[in-house]
């Protein structure tokens, strides 16, 4: 809880409103998110990805109940193994957040069709027309995409950021540029009130490749 209560105090000195953060069985989430209670404000949105590991719907909704006082919590990702769609099912009858599941991971189809989540997480690197397809088929049922796939540069962050604004559907992106040594560009990737970041209008991405960093980093 210690630690969980310092990244978020980070997350909101950074800007940050919405904060994505694992989850296992092993763990006391209710106890980890008391924690970042303590440092947020409270329209502050936290996503909780259990990567499969709370194993069943019952013990999915468990999570969720108790969870519940602390209102903090948005959804989860990933409750359950995806193989699961019976499993699935059941969470959404019941669970009171949203869901999210990967979309290279399930049956889309039936996912989407169903209406079994809110969200596909996309983190492929098949960008431009195969995100935009996504989140064309998105719209027939409303849900939405939640992007992670500008992990590693400035250059991607940005990138990514560019797509992301100029479709619809996609309701977030991830950010990590704040934990990396050199993002490798010149300008900060800095988030402004409520948790937005400003599209560059500069040329091009609209950031600058810091040559001297690239020479540092790299391999010969």
């Amino acid at each position: 809880p210690a630690l969980m209560k310092s990244e978020a105090k980070r997350g909101v000195e950074l800007g940050y409103m919405v904060q994505k953060v694992k989850a296992r069985q092993y763990e006391e989430p209710a106890e980890q998110i008391a924690a970042m209670a303590e440092v947020v404000p409270h329209d502050y949105q936290i996503y909780m990805d259990a990567n499969g590991s709370f194993g069943s719907p019952g013990r999915t909704l468990a999570v969720a109940e108790s969870l519940k006082p602390l209102k903090l919590v948005k959804g989860f990702e990933q409750p359950i193994a995806h193989e699961d769609i019976a499993g699935y099912r059941q969470i959404r009858k019941s669970l009171p957040l949203r869901l999210a599941v990967h979309w290279e991971a399930v049956d889309t189809r039936s996912f989407m069709f169903e209406s079994i989540c809110d969200a596909f997480v996309v983190e492929d690197w098949k960008w431009g027309p195969a995100l935009t397809s996504k989140s064309e088929r998105c719209k027939i049922n409303g849900q939405k995409l939640w992007v992670e796939n500008g992990l590693f540069s400035g250059i991607s962050q940005v990138f990514q950021a560019h797509q992301c604004a100029a479709l619809p559907n996609v309701e977030f992106i991830i950010s990590l540029t704040h934990v990396a040594e050199d993002d490798i560009v010149i300008e900060p990737f800095s988030v402004e009130k409520g948790g937005f970041y400003k599209i560059p209008e500069k040329p091009g991405l609209g950031v600058t490749l810091d040559e001297p960093a690239l020479e540092k980093y790299r391999i010969h």
